[in-house]
C-alpha cells in the first residue's frame, strides 16, 4: 500500500521535472495517466533506446504510469478532457501559459470544472 494510493493524477508535464514529479506520485500508489498528443509527445524520442524509438528518458519518467493520447483541437475534446478532470486529484503540468489556456488546462479553466 503506497501513500498515494486513491489518488488519480493527469501527466500534461513534459521532459524532466512535470513527468518526474508525476513518476515520483505513481511509485507511491497514485494511478498517473500520462497525457501525450498524437504521435507521442517531444520527450518520447531523446535518446532512442528500444525499438519503438523511446528514449531512455521517457522510459524511466513513464514507469508506472498508464498513457493516452489526447488531442485537444479534435472534435469532443473538451468533453473528454472535461471527465478527465472531473476524475482526477492531481494535475501536473509544466508547459508555458499560453499552451495551457490553449488547451484548457490553464488553472481558472480547471477551477471551473472541479473548483
Amino acid at each position: 500500500m503506497g501513500a498515494f494510493d486513491g489518488i488519480r493524477v493527469l501527466d500534461f508535464g513534459r521532459y524532466v521535472s512535470g513527468p518526474y514529479c508525476a513518476t515520483l506520485m505513481a511509485d507511491f500508489g497514485a494511478d498517473v495517466i500520462r497525457i501525450e498528443r498524437p504521435g507521442g509527445g517531444e520527450d518520447r524520442f531523446i535518446g532512442p533506446v528500444a525499438e519503438s524509438g523511446d528514449g531512455a528518458g521517457f522510459l524511466q519518467l513513464a514507469r508506472n504510469k498508464r498513457c493516452m493520447t489526447f488531442n485537444p483541437h479534435a472534435e469532443g475534446a473538451g468533453e473528454v478532457l472535461r471527465r478527465l478532470v472531473v476524475s482526477a486529484d492531481v494535475v501536473v503540468a509544466n508547459v508555458p501559459a499560453n499552451a495551457l489556456q490553449r488547451m484548457d488546462i490553464d488553472y481558472p479553466s480547471l477551477c471551473a470544472i472541479r473548483p
